[in-house]
């Protein structure tokens, strides 16, 4: 295909490989004294976390949100800060991307993406390197939350679900677990991996153990036998998406609410989903990303579905970060409404579907 058919994003990403080079060979030139140390190793990691950079601002590009790459490039500088680097190099990274994409593209790439990296640089002073913690401590829940992610991060699973099992004995509502306690300490997992306070394989153990206790305290609330609706919806976590969490909660919320539900997990393959939707006959898709970089990929899983569905419509739900920073990317990439977290879900679910019957309403969010 002929650059002059693509997109300002899509452009980036098929010229990748020289783009990277080019700007890993000028912040090299640039700031010698704080790559050379690191050597070989060094090098292939900023060749990987260069491809990253231009990654996310070609998928911003291409669903038109500035709000999506000025996120990225301030969660950039305070990892980058975490790390020890200089303050400038948030900064010279990205003029040295520029300078790479003005070398190497057209004229109209050039233009669109110099939106966005002055908007980035515009917004980089305004961003602290000290962030503040997800979790507040002076409530019952924020207490809850506090013994919770010490439990993890002691790798004590067992106490962290005798915590959980004993907090709703006691009568605490298990949508409140979810949201003010389970939730809040996965967005500070990532908050302390950023900074540096824990390492990926922390994060990771954190969250499969999450994965479990929601599973069991979950299966009881179901088993009460909530009134089914007569709704079906499917739920994935889009494909090389590793973090199914939040949209599994939507999918236990949905439960809850008396919808049948086909969860699907994370890193789920496009066709997979495509066909689970036709197969369950379902009447509402959720989609979840946390991550800005597979918002493209949203967009065009939304589209084929649109084209495999053989019935006149099917409801399609988004939701994760990067639809709660920017609230009318929801639009862009063709979905019908989106949910900030698991219960506004259920209420847009309930919008979206409608009376039997009848046309869908106006995408809602």
């Amino acid at each position: 295909m002929h650059s002059d058919d693509l997109s300002p994003g899509d452009v980036i990403i098929s010229r990748m490989d020289e783009l990277v080079a080019t700007a890993l060979r000028k912040q090299y030139d640039n700031e010698s004294d704080t790559w050379d140390p690191f050597g070989e190793p060094g090098y292939r990691k900023s060749l990987r976390d260069s491809r990253y950079h231009f990654s996310y601002l070609a998928e911003s590009m291409k669903v038109n949100s500035p709000e999506l790459f000025k996120d990225y490039v301030g969660w950039v500088k305070i990892l980058f800060a975490g790390l020890d680097f200089p303050r400038t190099v948030p900064v010279t990274t990205l003029k040295c991307m520029m300078v790479s994409i003005r070398e190497h593209l057209d004229e109209r790439t050039v233009k669109e993406a110099s939106r966005y990296f002055e908007a980035a640089l515009e917004y980089l002073p305004n961003v602290s390197c000290t962030t503040a913690s997800h979790i507040r401590s002076d409530t019952y829940l924020g207490k809850l939350a506090t013994d919770y992610l010490t439990y993890l991060l002691n790798h004590d699973s067992s106490g962290a679900e005798e915590m959980i099992l004993q907090a709703l004995e006691d009568g605490t509502d298990l949508r409140d677990i979810y949201l003010k306690v389970l939730q809040p300490c996965q967005y500070e997992l990532g908050r302390l991996w950023q900074i540096s306070r824990i390492t990926v394989e922390q994060e990771h153990y954190c969250t499969e153990v999450t994965g479990r206790i929601m599973s069991r305290i979950c299966r009881g609330a179901i088993n009460a036998d909530p009134e089914k609706i007569g709704r079906r919806f499917v739920a994935a976590a889009i494909g090389g998406e590793l973090h199914g969490t939040g949209i599994r909660m939507v999918t236990d919320f949905m439960e809850m609410a008396g919808w049948e539900t086909l969860y699907l997990g994370a890193n789920t393959p496009a066709d997979g989903i495509v066909r689970a939707c036709c197969n369950f006959d379902a009447d509402l898709l959720g989609l979840s990303t946390t991550i800005s970089f597979h918002i493209g990929d949203v967009k065009d899983l939304i589209r084929r579905v649109r084209e495999a569905e053989p019935r006149n419509w099917l409801g399609i739900m988004v939701g994760g970060y990067p639809f709660n920073l920017d609230e009318k990317l929801w639009r862009e990439v063709g979905a019908d409404g989106f949910g900030r977290d698991a219960d506004e879900a259920v209420r847009v679910a309930g919008k979206l579907t409608g009376i039997p019957g009848q046309s869908p309403p106006d995408r809602v969010s």
